[in-house]
């Protein structure tokens, strides 16, 4: 139900499905963010244009020289650097709401890492050397390091994608909670999670459960900072399996030996990349309603992100984790 999880704010570039600002005039259609747009609130941002320069504009180009990068125009010869890094300066503390950011692959100003960048060669000419950050994504980057930033490239990579949507529905929650400020409810925040936390970061989890049961005057910010670290983990397919390891004790004692039999075989599977994480969900979820122990029925470890928003196409793009 799309009720049930607060709407995470998402700072996305414009021309991905929203306007065709792109420098060509068009504007990119995208599946994921169309599916994406009912369940998390966007604001948009095309640096380029908000910069003073025209639909459709001539191309950009990342330039290094004088040990540092410019934002080049060559059909016009002119310098925009000093305005993409004014308005950069301006926008950036706009976004503090946000829980993310979607950024153009391949943009000067928005690329993650895909940018590409031009250094002079040997007889004097510009030519394509590497690829870098854009100038809006290396600030963004540096202004919220603890935010999930991806581009609409690599979010077609599944895991990718499915991390992205854990982590922004999951700052989401916590934000509601932190605003409201009462320590019951983030009790209950860390008691439901406790399992998707566990998967990802065991360590984290468990002094995530110490803050909160400490309850000092700063435990919502301390708690926030642990969560930013969270999140910000390299997940792993062992930190899952000892998740999974962990909700099967609950039920252990319940089934018969074909049944454990049939359960370590998936594992196993899953651990050899050969079984989806959701074969195993499903199997630790049958559990949970045959024997109606509604501690494991609430956990987040099975329903981390709205329903309509999975979708286990995998374009093989990007880093896995």
């Amino acid at each position: 139900m799309k009720d049930k999880f607060s709407k995470p704010i998402i700072t996305i570039s414009k021309c991905l499905t929203f306007s065709p600002c792109r420098y060509d005039a068009q504007i990119i259609n995208n599946d994921f963010i169309e599916r994406l747009k009912p369940f998390v609130n966007f604001q948009v941002v095309c640096p380029e244009f908000e910069i003073g320069l025209g639909i459709p504009r001539a191309p950009l180009r990342v330039i290094y020289f004088d040990n540092r990068k410019h934002l080049f125009q060559p059909n016009s010869d002119r310098f925009f650097t000093k305005e993409i890094e004014d308005y950069t300066q301006k926008m950036l503390p706009l976004f503090k709401d946000s829980d993310g950011f979607i950024l153009k692959e391949s943009s000067p100003s928005c690329g993650l890492g895909s940018a590409k960048y031009y250094t002079k060669n040997r007889v004097g000419v510009y030519a394509p050397c590497g690829k870098t950050d854009g100038f809006f994504a290396e600030k963004v980057k540096e202004f919220y390091p603890y935010l999930p930033i991806e581009s609409e490239a690599r979010l077609s990579n599944f895991k990718i994608r499915e991390k992205f949507l854990i982590s922004i529905f999951i700052l989401a929650k916590f934000k509601e909670i932190k605003k409201r400020k009462i320590i019951k409810e983030l009790i209950e925040f860390q008691s439901e999670n406790k399992f998707l936390f566990l998967a990802i970061n065991e360590s984290i989890m468990r002094k995530l459960g110490k803050v909160v049961a400490s309850n000092f005057d700063n435990v919502f910010e301390a708690y926030q900072d642990l969560l930013f670290i969270l999140i910000k983990s390299q997940w792993r397919i062992s930190t899952t399996i000892n998740s999974i390891v962990h909700i099967y004790g609950f039920f252990k004692d319940i089934l018969t030996s074909s049944e454990k039999e049939y359960f370590f075989q998936l594992l196993d599977n899953f651990k050899k990349r050969k079984a989806p994480l959701s074969v195993l969900s499903a199997l630790l979820y049958s559990y949970a309603v045959r024997s109606s122990n509604e501690y494991i029925l609430k956990q987040t470890f099975f329903n981390p992100y709205p329903f309509d928003l999975l979708d286990i196409t995998d374009s093989g793009k990007g880093r896995d984790y």
